[in-house]
């Protein structure tokens, strides 16, 4: 775990009296679970205190900015009902930016974590296979540079053991209840129950393996057939689309008509600055989707 900084210091300082009484509301209830899931350095006093300040300062700078540019035109109600909402809109999308983060941040863990499971797993067996001392497997995997996410882990359940003290099983089902990954989890609980029950550590893990490959090659299967019906509505809606769109603003241009009462050059720019967001988003929604590699 890293130190807070002092950025973190600072906003504690000034509303660790709300936050504390924030940390019982049902909007943070799932959050302290998720700052231990994304390994972040804050409790959850802590983290509201962040968010809050984060927010009044988006609040504050976004109204002197919307102020500037209000005196710069004539002052109307609609302008000042504009810049405010303004205002308003992009504060609240920063407050729940800051709220929701912990959650991505697991997730991506979560993601980053199940995608070197089955060859950490297989890594494990093979060094299970040589009936070394349980502790010891994990000890060596949380110096073992290829599994960046894994090694976080495998740190969680040595601290357990050198730092606080609880014996190996004890020290995974601890990790277990705080990983982002439910198949990390049962993996942690499964070597707990077969060390406790005197089981072939080895056979399980290697099991274990076999099925966590299995799985991951299943998923990418799936996602490749998934990226095919992408790749089609790609074509239909942002190669094809345009350019039938492109063809009724050459024929409305040539008829020196309008379309919903905007001349072609307008419809030309408003189509240009839909397509280029639509690829945006398109772009965005593939990142989220796709699986780690």
């Amino acid at each position: 775990m890293m130190k807070p900084s002092a950025f973190a210091s600072f906003s504690n300082r000034i509303f660790y009296g709300l936050s504390s009484q924030l940390t019982k509301k049902a909007l943070f209830k799932n959050m302290r679970k998720d700052l231990r899931k994304a390994n972040m350095p804050h409790i959850l006093s802590s983290y509201i205190s962040i968010i809050l300040f984060i927010t009044c300062l988006t609040f504050f700078v976004s109204f002197l900015i919307a102020l500037a540019f209000t005196f710069m035109y004539p002052i109307t109600i609609i302008t000042i009902i504009r810049n405010l909402g303004i205002v308003i809109a992009l504060t609240a999308i920063i407050f729940f930016l800051a709220l929701s983060w912990p959650a991505n941040m697991a997730a991506s863990g979560r993601k980053k974590l199940e995608s070197e499971l089955p060859f950490a797993t297989s890594h494990m067996a093979a060094i299970a296979s040589s009936k070394i001392e349980p502790s010891r497997i994990f000890s060596i995997m949380a110096l073992a540079k290829e599994y960046k996410a894994f090694n976080i882990e495998m740190r969680k359940i040595i601290n357990q053991i050198n730092v606080y003290g609880y014996n190996l099983t004890a020290a995974l089902r601890n990790v277990a209840k705080q990983t982002p990954s439910r198949k990390f989890a049962d993996l942690l609980n499964g070597i707990s129950t077969t060390i406790t029950t005197g089981g072939n550590l080895t056979l399980y893990l290697n099991e274990k393996a076999k099925s966590s490959l299995l799985d991951y090659r299943l998923r990418h299967e799936r996602y490749s057939t998934v990226i095919g019906m992408y790749s089609d509505i790609y074509t239909a809606l942002l190669i094809a689309a345009p350019l039938i769109f492109m063809l009724l603003l050459a024929i409305i241009s040539i008829i020196g008509t309008t379309f919903i009462g905007m001349p072609a050059p307008t419809l030309a720019s408003l189509g240009i600055g839909i397509i280029i967001a639509l690829n945006i988003l398109f772009l965005i929604f593939l990142h989220i989707t796709q699986p780690e590699i």
